[in-house]
Parts: structure tokens; C-alpha cells; sequence
């Protein structure tokens, strides 16, 4: 199954990276995986991370300690990386999995 992930700081960005091709350098047969860094609510990064309802996804999201919740939005944001992540799940084809580490708020 192809992986994809998205992460806002590059420096966790370079570490998923590299993670990525050691992990991938270790395994039998390892699937396909496509990482990019940039930011979960911008338009362009919708289909890349939903499949636009395509076919059901797994996702995992690393919200550890609501850091999607209200400390999430930047000035003149209306909405939380919570609300972005509700709504690209609803993008998503029925039956797509969302697994998160907190409750979204």
C-alpha cells in the first residue's frame, strides 16, 4: 500500500526522509512512500493527502496533546489543524480509517 505524509517543520520533514530510506533500505520488498513538507491546510496538499475519495484510505495523525487543537491556528486563522484534518477526512471514500493520538476539539 503507498504511504503518504505531510510535515510542516523541515527539520522533522529531513527526518522522515531519512527514516524513510533506511527503513526502506532494511525491508524485503518495500512498498512505495511519498513525504513532503509543507503545511496540512493548503489547498494544493487536499487530493495528495484525501485521494479525493478515490478509494478508502488509512491515515494516522500525530495530534499528541491537542498540538492540532486551539494552539494550532496562527493569527487571522479561522480554523484549527483539527478542523482542516475533520474536513479532508470527510474528502475521503467511505470506508477510510482515522486514527489519531487525540480526540479532535
Amino acid at each position: 500500500c503507498a504511504a503518504r505524509g505531510i510535515e510542516v517543520t523541515s527539520d522533522r520533514h529531513m527526518l522522515a526522509a531519512r527514516i524513510q530510506q533506511h527503513v526502506f533500505a532494511q525491508a524485503k520488498a518495500p512498498g512505495k512512500a511519498k513525504l513532503v513538507h509543507g503545511r496540512m491546510e493548503v489547498k494544493e496538499h487536499r487530493a495528495f493527502l484525501s485521494e479525493l475519495g478515490r478509494r478508502p484510505v488509512k491515515v494516522f495523525c500525530n495530534n499528541f496533546n491537542c498540538v492540532f487543537g486551539e494552539r494550532s491556528k496562527k493569527t487571522f486563522q479561522k480554523y484549527t489543524l483539527d478542523d482542516y484534518l475533520a474536513g479532508l477526512f470527510s474528502y475521503m471514500a467511505p470506508g477510510s480509517k482515522l486514527a489519531t493520538l487525540h480526540e479532535l476539539t
